[in-house]
């Protein structure tokens, strides 16, 4: 058993890797019936500072969180209530 999923392992691609270490990292909460994401998506957003920043915490602070979306249909709620 344990042969048969290392070998698994080794033949999956680098990509289908890197899915499976983001659902495993970022796992998506959607509600039964709406059609999930991969991985969750956060928005951001940011205002333009009006002079040039080179402190990244000038640009941390001016930040604000938005939400985060786990299905399609929690998208387009999102963007359509901006």
């Amino acid at each position: 058993m344990l042969k048969d999923l290392t070998l698994a392992f080794f033949l999956q691609s680098d990509y289908e890797k890197s899915i499976a270490k983001s659902k495993s990292t970022f796992p998506t909460e959607c509600p039964e019936g709406e059609h999930a994401l991969e991985t969750p998506w956060t928005f951001w957003f940011d205002k333009k500072l009006a002079h040039n920043v080179t402190d990244p915490n000038d640009y941390v602070v001016n930040l604000q969180y938005h939400g985060t979306v786990h299905s399609v249909e929690q998208f387009w709620r999102s963007i359509h209530n901006c």
